[in-house]
């Protein structure tokens, strides 16, 4: 289906985002019927050749529908390329050679015009197109999309009609201006499309002032180290993208991501970030989730925009435990859209099932447990039909309503004891009201002795709370992210990047009691509370770390690995092993240590050599040359 854009580019309405740059291969129709035309006209070389190139590209662009496909994987070269859409650039190229040729071959013979003939014409062209490209370029998004319907039929007819003409030998300048100007039409409308969707621009003054989202990150994180995760699923607009830190704008800001730099990543944090999951993201001091926003707010946008993909929605779900002794519940949420719900709305419930068919429900109600997540609003509170519950968890950021305005947030928090205590095998959140509008972000299990568990610790997700909600990003906190670099006394040794791979990705992996190497000494000590982790220096190419622990240990720096990396301890040179299949770590003895890292890679250290020499060489041709030319002038004489 993806060919039929070729002629027809937007077949399927508004190509952003759903459609990808990569598998739109358009070049204008009047290049195709060109290219097609002059296979019938001459078969020389040329013409052989850049059909073959054209062909060629189309069979590589089936990627895995192309059964020979796989053969690339052990062709060098060909074997780094990962989107097989992009030799769809092949074929544009390849089209586009071949209708020179076949432009060249119908161009009529060169007839005797006067000078004013052969001035009007370019005239008369320059002024066509620039009135189209006018016109174009000041056509809303809609009305050129509703264009689109029937323009390649149009353009089609023009383009066929232009070949047909070349039986009655127009005049030379006028057909080639023809043609010139229809397919210049014909890629500005194209290009129309593009300007408004994927080629979007904002003023550079604008993307480099910081969002606003970067001041409350750092206030929230207090000075402290942090990195962010973006959530790529979809592809926003430009105001989103900036305030969502959309890869790469996080660079300009100077804001740490995991996302890296798209789409430059090594093989192994490649591999990280395809097995990302809450352990992980907290072993990578992931403290911040940023959720880019849909608009207009409906269920299933309500949805994406209150979802952090490592911390999913509980309601609507039930979850198998193993049997734990419950006495008491303790939920934390909030409503959304519910402003209309009156007091004592049942909005949920609590489903909890125990051993022999023991089951207690547990229903929650607006005003009375949980309500609106922006209550406090100005235009909201007077309005809102449900009181505000006594007991608030959190209160956040929030910028909500039309025209936005910032006011406080509200996370609400239910307690609740069971009649009798259970042993509790199954806990369910039932929606009452649309689930996209009812939120449980906690689910605490509180034992006889009060101590508490977390649903989602039980069960192997995160424990991740929205912060910050406004109509270009929500920003969830990881409540358990780890620390930049830490202490182990605990490690194995892989055999192989296979192994250590597996075990990484292991859902019993304790990844800051131990770390898991590919070399090295293995170690099975256990975790020790004087162990003390200092950050002296942070830097893109050098880090400075002191340690102190009674016992020996690695020491992991959850920053990723990458040959070139050098480590000193204490002043002597140290290996730096791989971590955790993509991070860094060094061996250390029990005791007060430096340890510094720093990347000197050989590439660069041979880079500075060889332009130290071609430096050299330069200056030293050129004082050759002033030599030379003051030995000719005394020579000469006065």
């Amino acid at each position: 289906a993806h060919y039929i854009t070729m002629l027809w580019p937007f077949l399927r309405g508004n190509p952003y985002p759903l459609t990808s740059l990569e598998t739109l291969g358009y070049v204008g129709v009047l290049p195709l019927l060109l290219a097609a035309i002059i296979p019938l006209r001459r078969r020389d070389r040329a013409v052989l050749f850049w059909a073959a190139v054209a062909l060629l590209g189309v069979a590589l662009s089936l990627g895995r529908w192309n059964p020979l496909y796989r053969l690339l994987m052990y062709v060098p070269v060909f074997n780094m390329f990962r989107a097989p859409a992009r030799y769809l650039l092949w074929v544009n190229v390849g089209v586009a050679v071949l209708a020179a040729l076949g432009f060249d071959s119908l161009l009529p013979a060169e007839r005797e015009e006067t000078a004013g003939r052969r001035l009007r014409v370019p005239v008369e062209g320059v002024a066509l197109i620039g009135l189209s490209g006018w016109w174009l370029g000041r056509v809303d998004l809609d009305s050129l999309l509703a264009a689109w319907r029937w323009l390649p039929l149009v353009l089609l007819t023009l383009g066929c009609g232009l070949l047909v003409a070349v039986r009655w030998r127009p005049q030379p300048r006028l057909w080639a201006g023809l043609c010139l100007g229809l397919l210049l039409a014909d890629l500005w409308a194209f290009n129309g499309v593009y300007n408004q969707t994927y080629n979007a621009v904002m003023a550079p003054v604008d993307m480099e002032r910081a969002p606003r989202v970067v001041e409350f990150l750092e206030q929230d994180a207090d000075g402290g180290m942090y990195r962010v995760l973006t959530n790529e699923e979809i592809l926003p607009v430009l105001s989103v993208m900036r305030e969502s830190l959309y890869p790469n704008i996080q660079l300009l800001h100077g804001v740490q991501s995991v996302n890296g730099y798209y789409p430059l990543m090594s093989g192994p944090q490649r591999w990280l970030w395809n097995n990302l999951n809450p352990r992980l993201l907290n072993l990578l001091g992931v403290r911040y989730i940023l959720v880019p926003q849909l608009l207009p707010v409906d269920q299933a946008t309500e949805r994406y925009d209150t979802t952090d993909p490592f911390a999913p929605p509980v309601v609507g779900r039930a979850f198998d435990l193993p049997s734990l002794v419950v006495a008491e519940l303790e939920v934390e949420g909030y409503l959304s859209h519910s402003a209309e719900l009156e007091d004592g709305t049942p909005v949920c419930e609590v489903v909890v099932r125990g051993a022999a068919g023991r089951q207690e429900v547990w229903t929650l109600a607006a005003g009375d447990d949980l309500a609106e997540w922006a209550f406090l609003r100005d235009d909201v509170r007077w309005v809102v039909k449900h009181r505000l519950p006594r007991d608030i968890a959190r209160r956040w950021q929030g910028r909500s309503g039309f025209p936005p305005r910032d006011h406080q947030a509200l996370t609400f928090v239910a307690r609740h004891r069971l009649n009798a205590v259970m042993g509790v095998e199954q806990i369910e959140v039932r929606p009452l009201i649309p689930s996209a509008y009812v939120h449980v972000e906690r689910v605490r299990l509180f034992g006889q002795d009060g101590r508490a568990r977390l649903l989602s610790e039980i069960v192997g997700e995160g424990d991740h709370v929205l912060i910050l909600r406004t109509p270009e990003v929500a920003v969830f906190r990881n409540e358990q992210a780890g620390p930049r670099a830490f202490l182990v006394h605990r490690a194995r040794v892989a055999r192989d990047e296979e192994e250590a791979q597996r075990w990484t990705a292991a859902p019993d992996l304790r990844p800051h009691e131990e770390v898991i190497l590919l070399e090295g000494s293995p170690m099975a000590g256990s975790p020790l509370r004087d162990d003390r982790v200092t950050i002296v220096d942070y830097g893109a190419e050098r880090v400075v770390v002191r340690t102190h622990s009674a016992a020996a240990g690695y020491l992991v720096l959850a920053d990723t690995y990458y040959p070139g990396w050098t480590a000193t301890v204490d002043g002597q040179a140290a290996q730096v092993l791989r971590a955790d299949v993509a991070l860094r770590a060094v061996e250390l003895d029990a005791g007060d240590h430096e340890v510094v890292f720093e990347f000197r890679p050989l590439s660069h250290r041979l880079g500075v050599l060889t332009t130290s020499l071609a430096l050299a060489g330069v200056v030293g041709l050129m004082a050759a040359s002033a030599v030379r030319r003051l030995r000719v002038g005394r020579r000469r004489g006065p």
